[in-house]
C-alpha cells in the first residue's frame, strides 16, 4: 500500500512539474519519467516496495502475545492439577517446561525471521486484515507448546537416546566436560 502511494506520488509531482511544458517536450519527458521510475529510483527517494515486517508484523506479534497468555494459564493450571492430585514429578515439572519452552521458541522464533522480506523469510500481508493476522498469530504459540510436548514424548520414549553428562562424570570443575564453564575453569554455583 505505501508502495502505491509512493508511485502515485511521484506521478502526481511530474503531472505538477509538467503542466506548462509544450506538448513536444512532453513525450520526451514522459519517456524520460518512465526510464528512471524503476524501483532502485523509488527506493532511492525514500520508497520501499514492500514495508519491513509493517503493521501487519506488528498484529501479528499482538496475536502471538494474545495467545501466550492461554497457553501459559492452561499449563499453570495443568501443574496445579498436578501438584494438588500429587503427580508432581519430575516428568511432569519437564512436560510443563517443554511445553512452555515450545511456545516462548515459536514467538521467538516468528520475530526473528521478522526483517526484511526474503524468500524464505517471515512475511506478513497486511491486505488479508488485522482480525485474520492476529488470529493466525494466536495460533503459534500452541503450535509451539504442542510441538514442545511432542518432543518430550519423544524423549521421555527413549525414541531418540540423547545422553545428558551427569555431575559425577564432570571434571576437578565441577561442570560437565562440554561445558563452557568448563573450559574457563570457573567453580559451578
Amino acid at each position: 500500500m505505501r508502495w502505491i502511494l509512493g508511485v502515485q506520488e511521484h506521478l502526481l509531482g511530474f503531472i505538477e512539474r509538467t503542466r506548462h511544458v509544450k506538448t513536444k517536450d512532453l513525450a520526451a519527458s514522459e519517456k524520460e519519467l518512465v526510464k528512471n521510475s524503476t524501483s532502485s529510483s523509488l527506493r532511492s527517494s525514500g520508497i520501499t516496495t514492500v514495508p519491513r515486517a509493517g503493521p501487519g508484523g506488528s498484529v501479528y506479534i499482538t496475536g502471538m502475545l494474545m495467545g501466550l497468555v492461554p497457553v501459559s494459564a492452561l499449563m499453570g493450571l495443568l501443574g496445579s492439577a498436578l501438584w494438588a492430585t500429587g503427580g508432581w514429578d519430575r516428568g511432569a515439572q519437564l512436560l510443563i517446561l517443554c511445553a512452555g519452552a515450545g511456545a516462548i521458541g515459536a514467538l521467538v522464533s516468528a520475530i526473528s525471521r521478522m526483517g526484511k522480506p526474503e524468500k524464505g523469510k517471515f512475511n506478513v500481508d497486511f491486505e488479508l486484515g488485522r482480525p485474520l493476522i492476529r488470529r493466525l498469530g494466536l495460533y503459534r504459540p500452541f503450535l509451539g507448546a504442542i510441538f514442545g510436548v511432542a518432543l518430550y514424548f519423544v524423549l521421555a520414549s527413549g525414541v531418540a537416546k540423547v545422553v545428558v553428562p551427569t555431575m559425577s562424570s564432570s571434571t576437578t570443575t565441577g561442570w560437565p566436560p562440554s561445558s563452557p564453564a568448563s573450559a574457563s575453569g570457573s567453580p559451578p554455583s
